[in-house]
């Protein structure tokens, strides 16, 4: 992040629940503050995934399985920004309502990921509208360096022979990068 700093998320089992942690640090590796992901969301939290936004922010997502009382799996966002304050509670990212919706790692495929920023933006927008230049310069900056990440991706990769294109991995993280790239 901006300030040399860093967050991370996880998830933490216990008797009652499963929830989604995070805390944010500083760049001396000192604990700024912490909190939990999701605030409405029941069933079972898994799959966190952290990722910077900008230089002030960062957002986590995860897999909700069993919520609302539906038995299929959702995605789930939530925007922090780099002192702690959260402008909205968690946000639905996929509500397709089947077993199928594993996979929350769109941001292997940089394209898709540009897509959802657009939508945060637009979301954060709609609930914090005295807040709206700071979320649209954040937005014109992250997708000024995804735009520039996407071309760099595949100029990198167009090196690989397409039949040579062929990725191993113990984590079921690469299904977005694999069908994109």
């Amino acid at each position: 992040m901006k300030d040399g700093g860093f967050a991370i998320t996880w998830k933490d089992e216990n008797v009652n629940s499963t929830d989604i942690l995070y805390k944010r640090y500083d760049s001396f590796g000192i604990e700024q503050f912490d909190g939990t992901a999701h605030v409405d969301v029941t069933g079972s939290q898994t799959d966190p995934e952290i990722a910077a936004i900008g230089n002030d922010a960062f957002v986590i997502t995860w897999l909700s399985e069993g919520n609302q009382g539906s038995s299929g799996r959702r995605v789930y966002s939530r925007y922090i920004t780099n002192d702690g304050t959260t402008y909205t509670d968690e946000i639905l990212v996929n509500n397709q309502n089947d077993s199928n919706q594993y996979d929350p790692h769109i941001w292997f495929d940089v394209s898709l990921w540009m897509k959802a920023l657009e939508k945060v933006k637009d979301v954060f927008i709609e609930m914090d509208s005295k807040h709206k230049d700071f979320y649209l310069k954040n937005y014109q900056e992250s997708l000024k360096h995804m735009q520039k990440l996407e071309k760099w991706v595949k100029k990198t990769l167009s090196t690989i022979p397409k039949e040579k294109r062929i990725l191993i991995t113990a984590h079921d993280a690469f299904n977005y990068f694999g069908k994109a790239y």
